[in-house]
């Protein structure tokens, strides 16, 4: 994972149940206004963590739950929710986007160095590299490399 810089950088805080992910705005390609996710082929319909597949830019994605892949069952979408697109982070040309569902419109914040604090009391989470104090709000960054990867075995392997 990336290590913040004296330099500032964008990022998003992605509210997820009771926690924002923290992303840096770079991999996020667009949030888009959320749809019911196609569903599954009957063979994965075990990954709780995998909703489905959205349509995107004359294609389709698949879409996460990282409630479901932290603690194994994924949360209703409200009706703010979004799917927060993003960009492939392991040049995988089968999967170069996927949709992280938010439960409302993510925020943009600026942080740099000073401001980003890891907390090293947590209590680690599947899918979660490690929590952080990110201008005073708590955060968790998620493994996106890992996320990526079971998703690629899962849909791909």
């Amino acid at each position: 994972m990336a290590h913040f810089q004296a330099e500032s950088i964008r990022c998003l805080l992605i509210p997820v149940v009771e926690y924002n992910l923290i992303l840096p705005a770079g991999v996020v390609a667009e949030v888009v206004g959320y749809q019911e996710p196609d569903p599954l082929p009957d063979c994965l319909v075990d990954q709780e963590w995998l909703l489905g597949f959205a349509g995107w830019r004359d294609q389709k994605v698949p879409v996460i739950s990282m409630e479901a892949v932290m603690t194994g069952a994924p949360a209703a979408p409200s009706i703010r929710a979004r799917i927060v697109i993003l960009k492939g982070l392991g040049q995988r040309s089968q999967l170069p986007y996927f949709g992280m569902l938010a439960r409302e419109l993510p925020r943009l914040t600026t942080l740099s160095e000073p401001t980003v604090e890891r907390l090293d009391e947590f209590a680690p989470l599947p899918g979660i590299y490690c929590q952080v104090l990110a201008g005073g709000e708590p955060a968790l960054l998620p493994d996106l490399e890992e996320i990526e990867s079971q998703m690629h075995a899962v849909l791909f392997d």
